[in-house]
């Protein structure tokens, strides 16, 4: 599957010597599965086990083999394709993310249980934004230097 990604990268690139970074969609997929809830409480706790463990070890391949592909064809963007990476302004990314959060709170307006899922999902934003800013973002800036020395 990475492949692909890879292959379908290299062939948008054609004509194009830009890639902006990060894209919108990272810094991962969405994946889900969905189950009809009637469906599902037909299944005994043994089957609905299966599908929950199948489920979670085909995203995690998944996100797994889009990560390995993403980082072996980096390189060769950049020194065979002669891709430049960008990033957009930051009164760019700043609009875009005003705008973003205008869109949700429009749609969380709309009925009780999107407004409770749009406050839980941004309650827990903030706090692994909190938890990323102290362990990750430290954890890879160590990493980097490090590495600069070996």
């Amino acid at each position: 599957m990475g492949r692909a990604v890879e292959r379908s990268r290299l062939r948008s690139l054609q004509g194009g010597k830009y890639y902006y970074v990060p894209g919108f969609a990272e810094p991962g997929p969405g994946l889900e599965i969905i189950v009809n809830r009637e469906r599902w409480r037909e299944l005994g706790p043994d089957l609905q086990t299966i599908v929950a463990t199948a489920a979670s070890a085909a995203a995690n391949e998944t996100y797994a083999d889009f990560h390995f592909h993403n980082v072996q064809s980096f390189r060769s963007l950049v020194a065979e394709r002669g891709v430049e990476l960008r990033t957009f302004p930051e009164e760019v990314w700043l609009a875009l993310g005003r705008t973003t959060l205008e869109v949700f709170e429009e749609i969380s307006a709309r009925d009780e249980l999107t407004r409770k899922v749009h406050r839980s999902f941004f309650a827990f934003l903030k706090l692994a934004d909190d938890y990323a800013s102290q362990f990750d973002a430290r954890f890879l800036a160590m990493r980097r230097r490090v590495l600069a020395g070996a």
